[in-house]
């Protein structure tokens, strides 16, 4: 590096300097520049073409704990850890609820589980149930009292008795 960096400056020297040694010369009108040419890289080797292979020393491999192994057809592990969360689709899920309040006795599905019409899905133990039968059997009967005046006053409409 040296030798390079004294030979470009050498150079700048020699061309900046005067000429025939006399003073008019040196402050006539400057000439066009002499291009200057890079030295030539006597200290470095040339340049390869890049490697196709590497090979590491063996305390890199060791202090890298780089494993090799020939090639060899086999099966994968069937299963595979991976970090997620599973949650229930919500187009293919509906809320259910009681027409009573009571405490859940036995839950008969699991999420996911695929449900028909008509399946039990658990057991609710309702305390006031004897009222919310009592409130059954009073509609029942309202709806038939309803339903028997409905036809009575159809039969009276039939025979032109009522107005």
């Amino acid at each position: 590096m040296k030798n390079a960096f004294a030979l470009v400056l050498a150079t700048v020297m020699g061309l900046m300097g005067c000429r025939n040694g006399n003073r008019e010369a040196a402050t006539a009108a400057p000439s066009k520049p002499a291009e200057v040419k890079p030295p030539a890289h006597s200290d470095e080797a040339e340049h390869e073409e890049l490697p196709k292979r590497v090979r590491l020393p063996k305390e890199v491999i060791a202090d890298a704990k780089i494993k090799t192994a020939p090639a060899v057809k086999e099966a994968l592990a069937a299963t595979t850890s991976l970090p997620g969360e599973i949650t229930a689709d919500p187009d293919k899920s509906a809320r259910v609820s009681t027409p009573v309040a009571g405490r859940l006795a036995d839950l008969r599905f699991k999420e996911g589980s695929v449900v028909k019409k008509g399946d039990v899905l658990a057991l609710v133990r309702v305390p006031e149930i004897g009222q919310v039968r009592a409130g059954y059997n009073a509609t029942r009967a309202k709806a038939a009292s309803a339903r028997a005046n409905a036809e009575r006053l159809a039969t009276l409409g039939a025979k032109r008795v009522m107005d």
